[in-house]
């Protein structure tokens, strides 16, 4: 969304990501106020069957093997393809039904600690931004 509101094109990805996967963050990531202290690879979940092309003037901050553009950053604003939010009662009211539900909820486990690390750390950094935002502008 914040892709399309940049006016940037979003398209049908090549793949549909449902489920577990790895993103690697860029190399402008790793100097990202963002990104700072994420693992430079994490496991997310992925729920998306489209994909967008960067601003104008945007930086890649993560990518995968299935979809090129997982995260970026517009001037102040920031765009994540994948979800750091999920959690196992997410995951089991999305997957009702118990054949897909359970392969969701087994691998949420096996992902939940560095999962909870990086959204943890990501989310502090979001806040941090924001209350430094506030600072300058004298809010």
């Amino acid at each position: 969304m914040i892709a399309k509101a940049c006016g940037s094109a979003v398209t049908k990805a090549p793949v549909s990501e449902l489920g577990w996967a790895w993103i690697q963050l860029t190399t402008a990531a790793r100097t990202d106020p963002l990104f700072e202290g994420v693992s430079e690879t994490l496991p997310v979940f992925q729920w998306h069957e489209d994909t967008f092309e960067i601003p104008a003037g945007g930086q890649r901050l993560a990518t995968s093997q299935a979809c090129r553009n997982q995260a970026f950053r517009y001037r102040n604003a920031c765009g994540l393809q994948f979800h750091l939010e999920v959690t196992q009662e997410m995951l089991k009211e999305w997957f009702r039904d118990p054949d897909r539900q359970r392969p969701m909820v087994d691998s949420y486990e096996e992902h939940k600690a560095e999962l909870s690390t990086n959204a943890k750390t990501l989310y502090a950094n979001l806040l941090t931004q924001i209350r430094t935002r506030k600072a300058v502008r004298g809010s």
